[in-house]
């Protein structure tokens, strides 16, 4: 409605296999992808193990390190083939 309440604009063009990396907190858009090659998005979340995410995210969540003691994370296992 009125972007301008969240500060100026900041132009940060990418080149074709260039990506962005920045906060999910970060006010961000771009242009439609014109293109035949479908646009990518990766998203990835780090919390301590003892959190408890809400949305049912705990169910999908990986241990990257350390002990999951509370159970809180669904910690799937690993693909044994691709």
């Amino acid at each position: 409605e009125n972007p301008e309440k969240f500060g100026h604009e900041v132009l940060d063009e990418l080149k074709a296999g260039q990506a962005s990396i920045h906060s999910d907190l970060l006010l961000h858009g771009s242009d439609a992808n014109h293109s035949d090659r479908r646009r990518c998005g990766l998203t990835l979340r780090y919390a301590a193990a003892e959190v408890q995410a809400g949305m049912g995210w705990n169910a999908k969540g990986v241990v990257a390190r350390g002990l999951d003691s509370a159970g809180h994370w669904g910690n799937p296992p690993r693909p044994e083939a691709e």
